[in-house]
């Protein structure tokens, strides 16, 4: 016991096995023999007839420390793990394939499984206690049972099989899901305090997103109403930080009132997306600097400055409940310095709205910036884009989530900055998910490239969200361009949740915004003229003035980058179409401003 007290180290710096992370907090995780994910660690485990301990971690997570520095620190704990397991540790973040098959419902996840990947029991946090005598009590049984679970296994195999080989496809888009799942989000709506149901609460970003959709298709004011009332409580809660900026990743009350401490990279870009917009619809200017102290934020903590963005920081909770004066003294919580190419992405577009909404050069060079990481660092013309970036080294390329998201992005930063190459690695990203990533004969889109193949993991279908977000990109990506087999290719993505879409209730909210974009005539606003002009930037900039998620920017004639081009005398000229009806040309900024429905535009400039 005496050896192991002077051998307690904390997560970052003791780290004898430096490719796993523990609590930064002193702890004795590290003394356990963990493995990799991989076919070795399953071997091994079939090989010696032992369960497999799998622990999904994470670097953000709270009760993930505490369970380093208590139950993984206990000695018998240790002891009982390497001599009758093999242990498996996962950081939830780097691997999301494995997180969506074991998660048990929060983390830490403590999972049991077999060496062919059948779940035997598990837990979240499990305290030393209650771990001690499971870990006693679970290798006789592996034992007895072998068999029974080995046919469980094959059963599960088959079933998937049998899963994979039934058709997707639907019955067409469904015309009614965006009031479908309106009426989900309706009844759930706590009118007091704004977002959905009680506790714990939160975000929703994407209800709140639909919501301002259907106000601003055919209004309901209160709608913007529940939406303004669910930023207002959150930005004046505890779930803001009133002293560093940003949002914490969910509160525990109803009030928003008591956070959970973490953050997250994700959360934020897109809550500053989300105050973007609504200061876009109500000009009021609350928005715009809680938006603006987000972003500084981000950049302050979860950058390197350099167009690497990091995906979160620790949930320090006794660092954030200090007063101010107290906390400035304290070393900041652990940042998690992974770039991860979702998040990034995520990021990198929120800081293209800021800069022409607010005004401010250092956002829009702090996503250029981070469009040349994603594009020069980590996009592969043959693979795509990794999950995520670590000491410059790309690491798990093949999920569909990063595709997706770097594809929209690409877009948005062509839209942005004129960059040709951008939208040719687009259209690339288009094109390698149909290749890899989509199967046509029966309608599915999977998770991850079929290149890639995780030891036990059989790759299936892409959850709703994901194939909303690549659906809704390859519908931008079709307008930019004017190429129709990408909006097809959309509705074919669409229409195989055609009858399971209504399972996941407000979740299915970014599926209901994707159809309605296509069912809808596409807004559309096409440049004309030289972009180096100031005439042409001052279209460009309308356009992005508006809060429509559904108006596509392109353009015609001369489309050299804004770093070069030719300086030609044609007459800068934005015509605005609704599918095919072309209702406005014209070289006025306020025309454009009035007929894209943007009220008071010399009130937002700078924000």
């Amino acid at each position: 016991m005496e050896n192991m007290e002077k051998d307690l180290s904390s997560g970052q710096n003791g780290n004898k096995q430096g490719r796993f992370r523990f609590s930064p907090r002193p702890n004795l995780a590290h003394r356990i023999h963990w493995r990799d994910w991989g076919d070795e660690a399953f071997a091994e485990a079939e090989r010696e007839g032992k369960p497999v301990l799998l622990s999904i971690s994470a670097a953000w997570c709270h009760w993930c420390h505490v369970m380093d520095e208590t139950t993984y620190s206990d000695p018998e704990v240790i002891e009982l793990i390497n001599r009758d397991y093999i242990p498996i540790r996962v950081d939830n973040d780097q691997r999301p394939d494995i997180n969506r098959r074991y998660n048990q419902g929060g983390w830490p996840s403590t999972v049991f499984i077999s060496d062919q990947g059948v779940s035997l029991a598990g837990g979240t946090y499990i305290p030393p206690e209650q771990m001690r005598l499971i870990l006693r009590k679970l290798p006789p049984l592996y034992r007895e049972r072998s068999e029974e679970i080995r046919q469980r296994a094959e059963e599960i195999m088959n079933l998937r099989q049998n899963l994979l080989s039934s058709q997707f496809r639907g019955a067409g888009l469904p015309k009614d899901a965006r009031d479908r799942v309106w009426r989900e989000i309706e009844s759930r709506i706590d009118w007091q305090y704004g977002g959905l149901g009680s506790a714990p609460k939160f975000p929703e970003t994407e209800t709140l997103h639909l919501a301002l959709d259907i106000y601003l298709e055919e209004g309901g004011e209160y709608k913007l109403r529940w939406a303004e009332s669910t930023l207002q409580h959150m930005v004046e809660g505890g779930i803001y930080d009133q002293v560093e900026g940003g949002f914490f990743r969910y509160s525990t009350t109803r009030d928003w009132s008591i956070p959970h401490y973490e953050k997250m990279l994700s959360d934020n870009a897109q809550l500053s997306a989300l105050l973007l917009r609504l200061y876009l619809i109500t000009s009021s200017k609350i928005y715009a600097i809680k938006a603006r102290e987000t972003l500084n934020y981000i950049i302050d903590n979860l950058s390197d400055g350099m167009g690497h963005f990091f995906g979160s920081q620790d949930a320090d909770e006794h660092y954030y409940t200090m007063h101010a004066e107290a906390r400035r003294k304290l070393a900041k919580p652990l940042v998690d310095d992974v770039s991860y190419v979702d998040s990034t992405a995520l990021a990198a577009e929120a800081l293209l709205l800021s800069g022409d909404i607010l005004g401010d050069e250092i956002f829009s060079d702090m996503a250029r910036a981070s469009l040349k990481a994603l594009s020069l660092e980590m996009y592969s013309e043959q693979q795509g884009m990794p999950h995520y970036l670590q000491n410059g080294q790309p690491h798990y390329l093949g999920f569909l989530e990063d595709q997706a998201s770097a594809l929209r992005v690409f877009i948005k930063g062509y839209q942005h900055f004129g960059d040709e190459s951008l939208l040719e690695k687009a259209v690339k990203l288009a094109t390698l998910i149909e290749k890899h990533y989509w199967e046509s004969e029966r309608g599915i889109l999977f998770e991850m490239d079929e290149r890639m193949q995780p030891a036990i993991i059989i790759r299936g279908p892409a959850e709703l969200g994901i194939a909303s977000a690549t659906a809704n990109s390859l519908t931008q990506l079709g307008c930019v361009t004017g190429e129709d087999k990408y909006i097809s290719f959309s509705a074919e993505i669409l229409e195989t949740f055609y009858d399971s879409y209504s399972r996941y209730s407000y979740h299915a909210a970014s599926y209901a915004a994707a159809v309605n974009y296509l069912l809808n005539p596409i807004k559309s606003v096409t440049l004309t003229g030289n972009p180096r002009s100031p005439g042409y930037r001052e279209l460009r900039r309308v356009v992005f003035l508006s809060p429509s998620r559904s108006l596509c920017l392109k353009f015609e004639g001369n489309n050299d980058s804004y770093a070069g081009g030719r300086q030609d005398e044609e007459k800068s000229q934005a015509i605005f179409c609704q599918g095919s009806e072309c209702i406005l040309a014209t070289s006025d900024p306020g025309e454009l401003a009035e007929a894209l429905g943007i009220k008071e535009l010399k009130e937002k400039e700078g924000g």
